[in-house]
């Protein structure tokens, strides 16, 4: 059966081979990074890998990618942390596209204007579970997703990057309508991941690994 695709690029896991684009780098100045970890068989595009351990999914708002070298720092980052599946907020990157460095891939999406070095988003996958990508959607410059084939089910991940509070009610708005349409074209029985930089805070204290000091 062929593969469904609606208007955010979002198919039902079928052949589709993953969009490609062109390159750039990055910076290395973060809030903190939220670790989750999650264990789960993924099988990529050449028959069925079992991972038999867990796997690291963090995100981070790296402040910008826009700088040599700043990519390898991510990279080497993740290598420290033993972190798989790093979300990027402020990759500031115009564009969207694909690049391998380290043994590692990054999808990123940003905006239309090459001029521009704002906002932006980006995902940076180990090499082993990027066999696994079975699309990649760059929605816009703060939303991106993407789909991996698992088993005993498949994954989406959302990588977001809210509007500060001093931006017009009607970007804020709008990001998070986009936010919304995404989720709802995802499936439910799915494993999903929404994650990012909301700009915002949820209390204070930690709450396990999931909530740092600060919210």
């Amino acid at each position: 059966m062929a593969s469904s695709e609606n208007e955010f690029g979002v198919t039902d896991h079928g052949s589709r081979k993953p969009r490609s684009g062109r390159v750039g780098t990055s910076n290395h100045r973060a809030s903190q990074i939220v670790i989750q970890r999650n264990p789960c068989d993924l099988r990529g595009n050449k028959g069925v890998k079992t991972l038999q351990q867990e796997f690291k999914v963090a995100t981070w708002n790296v402040r910008t990618l826009f700088e040599a070298g700043e990519v390898a720092k991510a990279c080497r980052a993740m290598d420290r942390l033993n972190i798989q599946i790093l979300g990027l907020s402020e990759v500031r990157w115009p564009g969207s596209g694909t690049t391998q460095t380290m043994n590692k891939k990054l999808y990123y999406s940003g905006n239309s204007d090459n001029s521009k070095h704002s906002n932006g988003v980006g995902i940076i996958i180990g090499e082993e579970l990027s066999q696994a990508v079975s699309n990649f959607p760059p929605v816009s410059d703060r939303n991106l997703l993407i789909q991996l084939s698992g088993k005993p089910m498949n994954i989406n991940i959302i990588q977001t990057y809210a509007p500060t509070a001093d931006k017009p009610t009607a970007e804020l708005e709008a990001w998070h309508k986009e936010l919304e349409e995404l989720i709802k074209v995802i499936k439910k029985e799915d494993l999903n991941f929404i994650m990012g930089d909301f700009n915002a805070k949820i209390g204070q204290g930690r709450v396990l690994y999931l909530v740092g000091d600060y919210g």
